[in-house]
């Protein structure tokens, strides 16, 4: 005979212990394998990340609203704030991760299907693994992390070594060292390479003449961001253009 402790009392919704208690451990196990992605996440680990969301069940989601596809984008909402969390975790800046959150925020509304929202969540894991992997900070040191998201924030700017220095107010060849010890390359050869990537960003989405490309990657002179991008893709601005417009 149960005692008082014991007793099934009902729970809110009018059940009892026992009867509630398949639905706790469906919820404790839901909120684990979120966990396990969301810590995949911070380490970049897209494979491992897109494994345990494969595993999740859509209706385990639960319905806040008599649609279907609006239960699924407020639960895309969720995941869109936590992914970010995760990707900060993982030592990627609020600069880079603002870009990637407002765009996902805005491409959920825009959805029109589940199945929609479905791919775009495996979209979102797989750019936030790829945001960790690509501009995690938690191994340089401070000089170095405000070198490359005074880099990144603004690529238009004078980013030489000896500006980059006063904007950080240490010795230029203090800041070189530094720089090339724990990047592995030069502060140059860093800049170099984010104004290409941003040129073939902008190659990629944009029809703007190679100039105005040129320009809007800081490198007012067409010919030397067209020797620099030759030696960076193998092929000019204007090749690389034709070779994705086919």
């Amino acid at each position: 005979m149960k005692d008082e402790t014991e007793r099934d009392f009902p729970a809110a919704d009018g059940r009892t212990t026992e009867e509630t208690i398949p639905d706790m451990r469906a919820l404790e196990e839901r909120y684990e394998k979120e966990n396990r992605l969301l810590q995949a996440i911070s380490h970049g680990q897209t494979h491992r990340a897109e494994m345990i969301f494969s595993s999740f069940d859509p209706a385990d989601l639960q319905e806040r609203s008599a649609s279907p596809l609006r239960n699924i984008k407020n639960y895309a909402i969720i995941c869109n704030t936590l992914f970010r969390k995760s990707a900060e975790i993982g030592g990627v800046h609020p600069l880079y991760i603002d870009r990637y959150s407002s765009r996902f925020a805005m491409q959920i509304e825009q959805s029109v299907s589940v199945e929609a929202v479905s791919r775009l969540l495996l979209k979102m894991i797989h750019s936030y693994c790829l945001l960790v992997s690509n501009h995690s900070m938690k191994n340089y040191s401070l000089p170095v992390r405000k070198a490359m998201i005074h880099i990144d924030s603004d690529l238009t700017a004078d980013l030489g070594l000896k500006a980059q220095a006063a904007f950080l107010e240490i010795n230029p060849s203090y800041l070189s060292s530094l720089f090339k010890k724990e990047a592995g390359i030069s502060l140059t050869e860093y800049v170099n390479r984010r104004r290409i990537e941003h040129g073939i960003l902008l190659l990629n989405t944009t029809n703007l003449k190679i100039q105005s490309v040129a320009a809007r990657c800081g490198i007012s002179d067409v010919n030397y961001f067209t020797k620099l991008f030759k030696k960076t893709t193998g092929m000019t601005p204007m090749a690389y253009r034709k070779s994705i417009s086919r």
